[in-house]
């Protein structure tokens, strides 16, 4: 067998110098492409915060809203992370789902939970609740860094047998995103609008009548798997405001004694919070206690 002859830096001294660069001009851009990469992560995550504190503040007007949309964004983060989405489409994802029902902010709460529970009969109200997903997306459609996030909160009411709404989507032409949310949206709501608190197998039990005609059979699977053995928004404890830490997430809002709501229940603490609740309550008084989920 032949041997390849070496480079010899004598005789080839261009070539080598010119490996030399191409090896160093590569490391560079690498450094660069990681460098903007983080710099994007980072943009997304500082975006999803500014969006989840307007979240806060629809909360202390319509509750169930603002509620349902923060848990529906922390189920969809988990199921995403179960189901192996890289770290910056799970942002979007969370971002979307936290976004999904942003059409609604104007109707009643009252309205609401109406036509979620099925009791509305005014055709025109129906009407209305049936074009939110394409309300939802106008704010962030002329911003193509949210392009796909648009696409995501368009279809997360369309149904994998078809039946579902704006566009009567079918199968794998919905988003796997807007599927993920879909699952969590539908347990959310199904935990919420029962008048009694059920536990995450009876919703599970409940939701799997829609499964492979509402619900996609294999993200189905991932979620009941996750759902069961933990649900962050299940377990609650009492603590007092001095054992209040950032991350936690609050089951109950925080009422001072004069009826004003200081912060909404699904608010994820932040070190901001607590040093405005205790500068407040120096002043005013509020519960002594505060009710969280229990950390898992």
């Amino acid at each position: 067998m032949t041997e390849k002859p070496e480079l010899d830096s004598q005789e080839h001294p261009q070539l080598i110098k010119y490996a030399e660069d191409v090896s160093k001009l590569y490391q560079d851009l690498k450094k660069e492409n990681d460098l903007l990469r983080k710099a994007n992560h980072a943009l997304v995550i500082s975006y999803y915060q500014t969006v989840l504190m307007g979240f806060d503040l629809i909360s202390l007007c319509n509750e169930f809203l603002g509620g349902h949309s923060k848990r529906v964004a922390r189920y969809a983060g988990n199921l995403a992370e179960a189901l192996a989405v890289d770290e910056d489409d799970k942002i979007n994802i969370k971002l979307a789902a936290l976004l999904h029902d942003m059409g609604l902010i104007g109707v009643p709460q009252k309205t609401l939970i109406n036509i979620l529970s099925g009791k509305e009969r005014s055709a025109e109200t129906l009407g209305i609740y049936r074009q939110h997903p394409n309300v939802n997306i106008r704010p962030i459609t002329s911003n193509e860094r949210f392009k796909d996030i648009a696409d995501i909160i368009r279809a997360h009411h369309e149904n994998m047998d078809g039946s579902g709404f704006p566009n009567g989507l079918k199968g794998y032409e919905i988003p796997v995103e807007s599927r993920i949310i879909a699952i969590v949206n539908g347990y959310d709501l199904v935990k919420q609008l029962n008048k009694k608190a059920i536990d995450p197998e009876k919703v599970i039990s409940e939701m799997e009548k829609d499964v492979g005609t509402k619900y996609d059979i294999n993200i189905f699977g991932t979620f009941k798997k996750i759902i069961i053995k933990q649900d962050p928004f299940t377990d609650t404890i009492n603590i007092s405001l001095d054992k209040l830490s950032p991350d936690m997430v609050l089951a109950k809002p925080i009422i001072a004694a004069n009826g004003i709501m200081l912060l909404s229940a699904e608010t994820e603490i932040r070190e901001d919070h607590i040093v405005s609740i205790k500068k407040y309550t120096k002043h005013h008084k509020s519960e002594s206690q505060i009710i969280i989920y229990k950390p898992k």
